[in-house]
């Protein structure tokens, strides 16, 4: 499938890489690479905390658009590489997740010095964002960018964040027509 994707073969897919353990370690570090340099960009501390919050979780989803099949790799694949690959992705991972970290310590100070609050926070953020995939469609009633102001309003003000509760995705849907 990979080498009829890129017009070539499996015997010059093979020339480049040693085994399909290597195309599978070049295919997430190369995608988590990319998810730390979109999450590092998005990072402006000229922003205030809330507004800097959805912009990362705003890149996260944009950047998750094209890199289906890569995001499922790296949730359902990562088991298959070596045990020092699997550091080095994970690792790599870890920046991601340290970046939105500092964000919600910022957003709310209490948890700079709260680990045990901040990581199982941050990891519910991540897990509302990195599943969205397996059930998101962009031609249904909900946007991405509505997503991102549930999720970020979800994340900031319990229920009450969520934009107009009450029709809130009817009105949506309507005025995207």
């Amino acid at each position: 499938m990979l080498a009829e994707a890129s017009g070539g073969s499996k015997a010059w897919i093979y020339h480049y890489y040693p085994s399909k353990e290597a195309v599978l370690f070049d295919l997430l570090r190369s995608y988590t690479d990319d998810l730390l340099a979109v999450v590092t960009a998005a990072d402006d501390d000229a922003l205030a905390p809330r507004d800097r919050l959805r912009a990362l979780i705003a890149a996260i989803l944009h950047s998750y658009d094209h890199a289906q099949s890569r995001h499922a790799a790296i949730l359902n694949d990562l088991a298959r590489l070596s045990a020092e690959q699997q550091h080095e992705i994970r690792a790599a991972q870890r920046q991601v997740v340290d970046v939105v970290a500092r964000v919600l310590a910022l957003v709310d100070p209490r948890l700079a010095d709260r680990p045990d609050v901040l990581t199982p926070l941050t990891m519910s953020l991540f897990g509302m964002l990195n599943w969205h995939y397996r059930w998101f469609r962009s031609d249904g009633p909900l946007s991405r960018d509505d997503y991102v102001d549930m999720v970020t309003g979800l994340m900031l003000d319990g229920l009450d964040g969520v934009p107009g509760l009450d029709g809130w995705i009817r009105e949506r849907a309507t005025t995207s027509n």
